[in-house]
């Protein structure tokens, strides 16, 4: 197994929602009056289908498919009631050689799907069934969701991600699946993944994939049918889109394309649990895609068949959330334009998607009924922000402001210095400071160092012109700002601990960890050089995973009453962790080395990894966790402690204990998998 594959499946584990007359709207918080749009003299644009051949052609030439390490894509332009050109380009299977076709095959939406879960929520709140200003508890079974009454967490906070809640519940271990005959039912998934709510609803926006799952469950709850049954009957079938849904099953894989990892390699067909997969399982073609943008564009109607009324569509399009007056963030279910850079002054909506092997991106111009979809069979981010860049600065008019440099102090401009970290993925870290009048530097986890110069009292730009925007908490001080990140970041309090200097050389990995808040029982001193507890160190793993706790009995003999009793469970029930003799866990013994990248190991073969020993090693470990050590070694799981001698021999000493700071380097590694 290549180290690429390794690395590619762990980032899946750790990375990365009223009256039938008139629909009121909800305002959200941040939400201004003002336009984003600039006051110039509007000029409707109208497209040329043989200019959009060319560019598409010229766009998806094999040779930009080879640089791009994509095998296939999908592409459908639409502008009010006319397909104005859709096409498949490439393979959809590289091994048969089967060529994409914009009508027939089928490509993973992603995240994409979250518009058709949103869609199908707004037909019951125009129905008078669902009220946008309604707690979400009111469309449960039960309360499932803590708030207070003063402060509920309502449908629109769904539709916004301003939910409040602790994390964007991303794919969890053992979630993926191949045996697509199976059913995993959507009620006992989000029963079991409720989060807590940890903010004032409405404050702030957080990329939220439970959100929208939520959303799919109470469309299934309230209607009394089964979330993909639901949006076959009122979305799909009614729009003729006779090659989309949900619920993939072996017969749909079959016209499904493969996705491919970015070193080549195929990924088999697979299905996510639950199997609706409201938040991201939505697969179509081309020319189903075009039929959606269009029934969005012409005020929810499409070839005389209304899916929904035209002040409920056009609501769905109206910003709610801004981050500040003039920078949208989120509508109802779509969201504001991933790349505002290459917007040119014009109102967007749009929605992008990854899951393992596609990347996709919709977006529509409303004031000009023009709407553009992209899917390609490879994770590769980066094509549809050049597609967005070159159409908008092809067909599309700039009426945009020219930005105005300020030259704020650096004495005023201190405020908003200090480490910021993303609300939902943790590790995801940036420091900012001040470097001149009008200029801040960040020091960014995954995108590494930036500078930026002000533009606005809250904003800045990096030199491509992207914005990073502040936003104020309650006292008035920066608290949280948006860059290219999804959701917010928030201001965070570093922890320094008494016995790990900033220059210690496990200072990073254990810092790194910190801001975690995995160090439940860690105060003030860390103590890097003791040795960690079998329990210790699956109670951080299972921290670091974010997994709802198991509820269930202890089932080791010496784990019941145990202070880490239901993370070591948690852990059991996920199959990561072997028994002893007797059925006893011994959660207080010393942790070996290699024990250690066997519970690693076992989450990987969750996901159907597997690794052949081959690396050599200076000391052998126990023939049970040969194919661990080899992943540990091959993934770069591993801090300075590991060492390669002059023989070329791994010194990985698998049968040693395992210390605090090498526990901290192997999970901080893991962590720090998304951004490699």
């Amino acid at each position: 197994m290549k180290q690429r594959f390794v690395k590619t499946a762990m980032a899946v584990l750790l990375s990365g929602l009223i009256v039938t007359s008139a629909v009121p709207v909800t305002v959200m918080a941040d939400s201004p009056a003002a336009s984003s749009v600039s006051n110039h003299t509007f000029v409707s644009v109208q497209l040329n289908e043989s200019e959009l051949k060319k560019f598409a052609e010229q766009f998806f030439s094999k040779a930009k498919l080879e640089e791009w390490n994509v095998p296939g894509a999908i592409i459908s332009i639409v502008q009010g009631n006319n397909v104005l050109y859709q096409q498949g380009f490439g393979e959809a299977d590289v091994a048969t050689k089967t060529a994409v076709l914009a009508d027939k095959t089928l490509f993973r939406t992603g995240s994409i799907a979250k518009l058709v879960t949103a869609t199908a929520l707004m037909q019951l709140v125009e129905q008078g069934k669902i009220s946008l200003d309604a707690g979400v508890n009111d469309y449960l079974p039960e309360p499932w969701i803590q708030y207070s009454e003063e402060n509920p967490v309502t449908i629109a906070h769904l539709l916004t991600h301003t939910t409040g809640f602790n994390n964007g519940m991303d794919i969890r271990p053992g979630d993926i699946y191949y045996t697509l005959d199976d059913y995993y039912d959507l009620e006992s998934y989000v029963k079991a993944s409720i989060p807590k709510t940890v903010r004032k609803p409405g404050e702030v926006f957080m990329y939220d994939n439970f959100a929208s799952m939520l959303q799919g469950y109470i469309v299934e709850y309230v209607s009394q049918q089964k979330f993909e049954d639901y949006v076959q009957e009122q979305i799909f079938k009614p729009l003729s889109m006779e090659h989309s849904g949900f619920r993939l099953t072996p017969e749909i894989a079959e016209g499904m394309a493969t996705g491919y990892m970015p070193d080549g390699q195929p990924y088999p067909q697979y299905s996510i649990k639950p199997s609706d997969h409201p938040h991201g399982g939505w697969y179509t073609t081309a020319a189903d895609a075009a039929i959606f943008m269009m029934a969005h564009l012409n005020e929810g109607s499409y070839q005389g068949v209304r899916i929904l009324k035209p002040e409920t569509a056009k609501l769905m399009q109206e910003y709610q959330v801004y981050i500040q007056p003039g920078k949208p963030v989120m509508a109802y279910g779509f969201e504001a334009s991933m790349y505002p850079q290459y917007d040119n002054g014009q109102r967007v909506i749009a929605k992008g998607g990854d899951i393992l092997g596609f990347s996709s991106y919709m977006w529509l111009l409303p004031e000009h009924e023009i709407g553009v979809f992209v899917n390609v069979n490879g994770n590769n981010g980066m094509i549809r922000e050049e597609l967005y860049r070159e159409f908008m600065q092809t067909f599309i008019p700039n009426i945009g402001e020219q930005h105005q440099q300020l030259n704020t102090s650096q004495e005023e401009l201190a405020k908003f210095e200090g480490t910021y970290t993303d609300l939902r993925l943790d590790n995801w870290r940036s420091k900012i400071k001040v470097t001149g009048d009008g200029k801040l530097s960040m020091e960014d986890t995954m995108l590494g160092n930036i500078e930026f110069t002000q533009v606005d009292p809250m904003t800045f730009i990096d030199d491509e012109e992207r914005e990073l925007v502040f936003k104020n908490n309650a006292a008035g001080e920066p608290h949280y700002f948006k860059y290219r990140n999804v959701g917010y970041s928030i201001r965070i309090e570093e922890k320094i601990y008494a016995d790990v200097a900033n220059d210690h050389v496990y200072a990073p990995y254990i810092y790194d960890l910190q801001s975690f808040n995995i160090f439940e029982d860690v105060q003030e001193l860390f103590r890097p050089d003791d040795v960690i507890t079998r329990g210790e160190y699956v109670a951080y793993f299972i921290r670091l995973l974010k997994l709802p706790l198991s509820e269930s009995e202890a089932m080791f003999v010496d784990t019941k009453g145990h202070k880490l009793e239901k993370e070591i469970q948690t852990a059991l029930e996920l199959g990561l962790l072997k028994g002893m003799p007797g059925g006893s866990f011994a959660p207080d013994e010393p942790l070996k080395r290699q024990e250690a990248a066997a519970i690693v190991y076992r989450l990987m073969q969750l996901q159907g990894a597997g690794v052949a020993p081959q690396a050599k090693l200076k000391d052998t470990p126990s023939p049970w966790a040969a194919d661990a050590v080899n992943m540990m070694l091959l993934a770069g799981f591993y801090g300075p402690e590991v060492s390669v001698d002059e023989d070329g021999d791994w010194n990985y000493r698998p049968q040693d204990t395992m210390l605090r700071k090498e526990a901290a380097a192997m999970l901080a590694k893991l962590v720090q998998v998304p951004q490699q």
